[in-house]
């Protein structure tokens, strides 16, 4: 992705007060309306805290410039991140069977990012 032309790869560095909260990666293509969260981490003290849920917020309303969806894959037993897209208006459009390399299943979830919405 890094040589091709067309791709695209979008990180974040999570801060609040100078501290380092997590980060995120998004990809996307040139002349696409669709981006994807990669990857967001967030550092195990700052869990739980709500950073990571104003961050996205924040991120998306920013993508919904350029953008007209946001996609992503979570594990099926990752009920904290699955509560925390739905939170803000991603919802399951697809089961993806054995997605990841020990087998388990993922969704694919996806916000349209005019019916952004949160939850707090």
């Amino acid at each position: 992705m890094i040589k091709n032309p067309n791709d695209s790869i979008i990180m974040d560095i999570i801060e609040w007060e100078n501290n380092l909260i997590g980060y995120a990666v998004y990809f996307t293509r040139r002349g696409s309306k669709i981006i994807r969260l990669y990857s967001v981490c967030t550092s195990w003290q700052f869990v739980g805290q709500g950073f990571t849920k104003i961050y996205l917020y924040n991120r998306l309303v920013d993508l919904a410039e350029n953008f007209i969806k946001v996609t992503l894959e979570v594990r099926v037993s990752n009920q904290k991140a699955i509560d925390l897209y739905a939170s803000l208006g991603f919802i399951v459009r697809n089961i993806l069977k054995e997605y990841y390399d020990d087998g388990e299943d993922a969704y694919q979830m996806v916000i349209e990012l005019n019916k952004l919405s949160i939850k707090f």
